[in-house]
């Protein structure tokens, strides 16, 4: 008997609908039932889950609380699971509680929180006073990152009453270079409030509830704010307030929008829930993934970034797309190590709306995912690359192409990245977008082409016979300097049977910085056969070079590296522009790959 409390902040009706102030996860896992039995759940037995991070400072920003789950297994089979994911801004507080519970006797009892952590998105410090601000939601302001404003950095500003916040009261203040503290007035949006404040000069706003704890009715009026702002509590307000009729307040900012690290972690009972909840997470005990997002020239990339993970009996995991501010850069992440859980990823660029209150232009969408789904060990050392250029056309390397009787499967990728992150690709419904064309022949016979999503199956025949897939991606979108054109062509040979097809794979190995940009001459190329097929010598590789966009071609030559699979290349190049290739090459049994990429990197 298992349920979840979502506890509604003080001024509330228990029963009114609403954002919830916190959420508790309370019951008995294995009860035996002799008669009629009541059973309470009562949020006040609950315990909360506590973190503490001694190798890095971090806060629970928005969004930190991101899941409370629970799985109960029998001994007979029967499972049950359940549990809720929190969206950021879901919850008042980003607080999570779970009733502590006697160890089960039969079957498998878990329950799961998970959390990220990141450096302290805004913080206050003055003398005497404790401040906790939180940005106010925002979702309620905009529609990307990009349009909300934070602060980035150290800042010294002096407090000042800007009264109970109408806007005619507010624009009659001086409040240049100040923190303008504002009292939430019902009726009267935040957004009006703080545009008010901003108009008159403020450089940042603190709004402060009007009722005991936090304020859950913040008010975006479909206006975007024009400076940072944040919430404060009602006592918190009323305490700064009392400071401020005694003298003025310096109050210190500090504010990071892209934190160095994060800590993505899922914490797991087993068996009983604890009667403490308190984690001391150590960076050295977890697995230390650091990873280079890049970006296509551009040191102002929007882009969206997940994490999922799959518990031993899950099929679907659900996670937040992230913004990524401040690409491109490294970051840090520190996740939890267990063998029973599994961990992807996925990125976009550019980043995601998560709003549509304003219109914006059509735009193409690059998404990719990690290659591999994987556990991690405690004190493991990950590198991974995100965007890395060269992306080309390519297969997905978890549902490779198969031939299944006489069925062929395939699930072909329009962008394979230099890290070996794949997403599809598809003709945009509008203008200055993607333009994708898939074909697979049968001799010189069409037999299936499609500029939607080159996934599914189809009837083959049963004679041994050779195909080829030709497969072009144009990105003609405004935000792409790179892989603007691409094209992969492959040939193989198929008969009726149950076997992977073996497809060549190639992938580059650029000198690119997180801009994509290479000073070096030197390339690495290394050649495979698709995950699960069978592996034959390469027979014949030649790699060609352009500086004109595929104008006119110059052969590189290539020499063996780390076996007969990997190649490096040095070629005479320009002193400025890209560098575009095209790559031929086959295997002893015929098998061929064409791979041309039109702006393959830049060049510094």
């Amino acid at each position: 008997m298992l349920g979840h409390i979502f506890t509604m902040p003080a001024t509330q009706d228990s029963t009114a609908t609403g954002k919830p102030l916190n959420e508790s996860l309370l019951g008995d896992p294995e009860m035996e039932i002799t008669g009629d039995t009541e059973v309470v759940l009562d949020a006040r037995k609950a315990v909360e889950v506590k973190i503490e991070t001694p190798d890095h400072a971090t806060k629970r920003n928005t969004g930190a609380a991101a899941a409370l789950m629970w799985y109960r297994a029998g001994e007979q089979g029967t499972a049950l699971r359940g549990g809720t994911t929190i969206s950021p801004g879901g919850q008042v507080e980003e607080r999570l509680f779970v009733q502590p519970t006697r160890k089960v006797t039969k079957g498998t009892f878990v329950v799961a929180t998970r959390w990220r952590l990141k450096a302290p998105e805004i913080a206050f410090s003055t003398l005497g006073l404790k401040l906790e601000p939180e940005y106010v939601d925002p979702v309620q302001f905009s529609d990307f990152s990009s349009e909300y404003p934070r602060l980035d950095g150290t800042r010294l500003l002096l407090a000042v009453d800007a009264d109970r916040g109408s806007a005619e009261e507010i624009k009659a203040r001086d409040l240049r270079g100040k923190l303008a503290v504002i009292r939430r007035t019902d009726g009267v949006p935040v957004s009006t409030q703080s545009n008010a404040a901003a108009a008159a000069g403020a450089a940042m706003v603190a709004v402060y509830s009007d009722r005991p704890g936090s304020d859950v009715t913040t008010g975006g009026n479909r206006v975007k704010l024009a400076v940072p702002t944040v919430r404060l509590t009602h006592e918190e307000g009323l305490k700064l307030l009392e400071r401020l009729r005694r003298l003025p307040v310096p109050v210190m900012a500090k504010g990071i929008v892209a934190s160095p690290y994060v800590y993505d972690l899922y914490l797991r009972e087993q068996g009983r829930v604890r009667d403490s909840l308190t984690y001391v997470v150590r960076a050295r005990s977890q697995a230390r993934i650091e990873t280079g997002y890049h970006s296509q020239l551009a040191g102002d990339m929007t882009a969206n970034e997940a994490r999922y993970v799959f518990e031993p009996w899950d099929t679907l995991s659900i996670s937040t797309n992230h913004p990524m501010p401040k690409a491109p850069r490294t970051r840090v992440d520190y996740v939890t190590p267990d063998p029973d859980l599994r961990w992807s990823t996925s990125a976009g660029t550019p980043e995601r709306s998560y709003n549509n209150m304003w219109p914006h232009q059509d735009t193409a969408r690059v998404s990719v995912s990690a290659p591999e789904m994987r556990s991690y060990e405690a004190g493991e050392r990950v590198g991974r690359t995100v965007f890395k250029q060269p992306l080309l056309p390519g297969v997905n390397p978890r549902n490779p192409v198969r031939r299944e009787g006489d069925k062929l499967r395939l699930s072909m990728q329009g962008f394979v990245d230099a890290g070996g992150n794949y997403g599809e690709a598809y003709t945009s419904q509008f203008e200055r977008g993607l333009k994708t064309d898939f074909r697979l022949y049968q001799g010189d016979t069409l037999l299936w082409q499609t500029n939607y999503l080159p996934s599914g199956s189809g009837t083959l025949a049963p004679e041994r016979a050779s195909y080829r897939i030709e497969y072009d991606v144009v990105n003609e979108s405004e935000w792409a300097k790179l892989s603007t054109r691409t094209r992969g062509v492959w040939t193989f040979a198929s008969e009726r049977g149950d076997a992977v097809v073996p497809m060549l794979v190639a992938s580059f190995d650029a000198p690119v910085d997180l801009t994509n940009r290479a000073g070096s001459r030197r390339l690495g190329l290394t050649l495979r056969h698709q995950e699960g097929a069978q592996q034959s010598a390469i027979e014949r590789v030649s790699l060609e070079v352009s500086y004109d966009d595929g104008a006119s071609w110059k052969p590189a030559r290539l020499r063996a590296a780390r076996g007969d699979r990997a190649y490096e290349t040095t070629f005479d190049r320009a002193r400025s522009g890209f560098v575009s290739l095209r790559l031929n090459a086959s295997d002893v049994n015929g098998n061929t790959l064409t791979q041309e990429v039109i702006r393959a990197y830049a060049l510094r």
